[in-house]
C-alpha cells in the first residue's frame, strides 16, 4: 500500500507541475495575441487609423455597428479642408483624435498648430464631460501625406502631435500615428 501511495503522490505532483507549466505557456500565448498593435502604414484606402496616446497604442473602435469609428472627409465648401478622425465608442466612453489640414494644394507636409490656422490636431474625451486638447503655437505636430488621390478618394499619411488642455494646461502626446482611408466630399 505504501508503494502505491508513493507512486500516486509522485504522479500527482508531476501532473501538477506539468499543468502549471502548460498554464504558464497558455497565459503567455494569450498575452501575445491580445497585445494591441498599430496597423501597418499603407496607401491603398484600407480604412485604418492608429497611433500611440501617451505611449500606449490607441486604435479606433465602436461597440455598436451603428457608429463607424474612422472617418475621412474633405469639405469642398470651405477651402477643401480635410478632416481625418478616429473614435473609440464603448458605452459612455467616447474618445476622438482628429486632424485638420488642407491637402489639395499638393503639399505633403503640414505643421499642426493653432486652430485659427486650420491646420491643427485635437484629442477629445467625453467620458464624464467634454475634455479637449489642442495643438497650439508651442505644442506642435505634423502630418505627412503619403498619398492623396482625388480620383479614387484615398488619403494616407502619418502624424504626430502634442496638445494641451486650454484650461488645466495638462498635455498629451500623440506619436506614431498613421491613417489610410477613403474620404468623401
Amino acid at each position: 500500500m505504501k508503494i502505491y501511495t508513493k507512486y500516486f503522490l509522485f504522479l500527482f505532483f508531476a501532473a501538477m507541475l506539468f499543468l502549471q507549466h502548460c498554464d504558464c505557456k497558455k497565459d503567455n500565448a494569450v498575452a501575445l495575441v491580445t497585445t494591441p498593435q498599430l496597423p501597418p502604414i499603407t496607401t491603398e484606402g484600407k480604412m485604418t487609423f492608429g497611433c500611440k496616446l501617451n505611449g500606449k497604442v490607441w486604435l479606433p473602435y465602436s461597440s455598436t455597428s451603428a457608429f463607424f469609428p474612422i472617418e475621412g472627409s474633405i469639405d469642398r465648401d470651405h477651402s477643401y479642408m480635410a478632416a481625418i478622425r478616429g473614435y473609440i465608442k464603448i458605452g459612455s466612453l467616447n474618445e476622438g483624435i482628429e486632424l485638420f489640414f488642407n491637402p489639395v494644394n499638393l503639399q505633403t507636409q503640414f505643421v499642426l498648430h493653432q486652430k485659427s490656422t486650420n491646420n491643427f490636431g485635437a484629442y477629445s474625451n467625453y467620458l464624464v464631460s467634454p475634455v479637449s486638447y489642442f495643438t497650439d503655437s508651442v505644442r506642435l505636430g505634423s502630418v505627412s501625406i503619403l498619398r492623396f488621390d482625388s480620383v479614387h478618394q484615398i488619403i494616407s499619411g502619418t502624424f504626430n502631435f502634442n496638445a494641451i488642455h486650454p484650461v488645466t494646461h495638462d498635455s498629451i502626446s500623440i506619436t506614431d500615428g498613421r491613417f489610410d482611408m477613403q474620404f468623401s466630399y
